[in-house]
């Protein structure tokens, strides 16, 4: 499932993932799971010095709303003394890994005739300050990016060969996006669109991080005014022959649509969108439909305020479409996946206890996959439901039985 919702309620809250215990220091606090519930039995073994002895009790309880269900003997509250601590939550990580393009006509002022062009106002500066706008603001916290240009700096070789899997910014948090910002601001246009190389580099940049974080999510952002060139003012001629060392593609939309939709299509799965500002965008498109997305125009034309909100707005969709309602199965030797409840607590105090809904059709979560589980996925209406309180608290519980709405 996906949701703004979850993201704006769980990445900008500091949310804490909590793992408790199952006891019976608070009657107070119990999961109501609403109607259909049944009744439990709870086991209590005491040790003390005149012996080993244990009780059995049966309770059943009433949910808020006045529906019964399954009380398990007023054991889950985070705050009670069975809590084994609150540790971090790590949200399912999403990786945007952007391709930047700085080629001569995104605005190579350095002149006032050819080669030089006159795009700064129209294209540079709205895009930079656009993708600016998106590191800053404080919706995009607990998302993370990386940046790299293209072309490299020299020579058609250089340019063709450079390491572009290595980004001018590593992947880094959005919540301190302070040298992603610096690398624009250093960067000035100019130079050919070898789009192939920057995009294998891309490519193979996004499936190290996933590999190295099994279960995190990454898409190539590729942002650019035209199509792959590199022109050679010698001849004349504009020459296809750019491609990594090794490599027998060429700088075409052809093969690089060959090679997005290898990635698209692989294991693990990385979507390639493409950001196009200008005129004389050609087939672009058909690179954005090979990696499993909708290529996106942005016409130049318009005042500079309009691009760069529209590219602001733009990312800010592609942030919430990837991003997943999910948090990874605590790490903890009590898990079991019958006996896992999930609260949030609100700034308040106030407890809300999410059932768990295999169909999501009430607010609560589910497993990824019920019979081999790794991710807890909150339903859309539970993401919903707590985007306003933004200093609230997420938590699982373990070790008492599982709320089944």
């Amino acid at each position: 499932m996906k949701s703004l919702a979850l993201f704006t309620a769980l990445t900008a809250i500091g949310v804490s993932l909590s793992v408790y215990a199952c006891t019976n220091d608070d009657p107070g606090l119990s999961f109501n799971p609403g109607s259909g519930g049944s009744t439990s039995t709870t086991t209590t073994t005491s040790v003390g010095s005149t012996g080993t002895g244990s009780t059995t009790s049966t309770s059943s309880g009433t949910a808020k709303g006045g529906t019964t269900g399954i009380n398990t003997g007023g054991n889950v509250d985070p705050d009670a003394s069975c809590g084994t601590g609150d540790q971090p939550a790590e949200l399912t990580p999403v990786y945007m890994v952007f391709m930047y393009d700085k080629s001569g006509s995104m605005g190579d002022d350095t002149n006032n005739t050819p080669p030089g062009w006159q795009n700064l106002a129209t294209r540079w500066t709205p895009m930079k300050e656009g993708m600016i706008d998106f590191f800053t603001n404080s919706g995009t916290i607990g998302i993370q990016a990386s940046l790299e240009f293209f072309p490299a700096p020299g020579d058609k070789n250089t340019t063709c060969h450079a390491d572009y899997k290595t980004p001018t910014v590593l992947m880094t948090s959005l919540e301190t996006p302070a040298s992603l910002i610096a690398a624009l601001d250093a960067a000035k246009p100019g130079g050919g669109t070898p789009t192939l190389p920057a995009v294998m580099g891309g490519l193979a940049y996004a499936k190290q991080l996933m590999t190295n974080k099994p279960g995190a999510k990454a898409v190539l952002v590729l942002v650019t005014d035209g199509e792959p060139a590199i022109y050679n003012s010698a001849t004349g001629q504009t020459e296809t022959d750019c491609a990594p060392t090794g490599s027998t593609l060429t700088n075409t939309i052809g093969d690089i649509v060959t090679v997005v939709n290898a990635a698209y299509r692989g294991t693990p799965q990385i979507p390639t969108y493409v950001i196009g500002i200008g005129e004389a965008q050609g087939d672009m498109s058909a690179i954005a439909s090979a990696g499993g997305t909708q290529y996106i125009q942005l016409d130049a034309t318009q005042p500079p305020e309009t691009t760069r909100k529209r590219l602001t707005d733009t990312l800010r969709s592609i942030r919430t479409t990837q991003f997943e309602c999910s948090m990874p199965i605590p790490n903890s030797a009590e898990f079991r996946k019958d006996m896992v409840n999930v609260s949030f607590k609100h700034t308040d105090g106030t407890i809300d206890r999410l059932g768990k809904s295999a169909n999501c059709a009430a607010p609560g979560w589910y497993f990824d996959n019920e019979s081999n589980p790794s991710k807890i996925m909150l339903c859309p209406a539970t993401c919903s439901s707590i985007q306003s309180d933004l200093t609230g608290r997420l938590q699982v519980v373990l070790g008492c039985p599982t709320i089944i709405l």
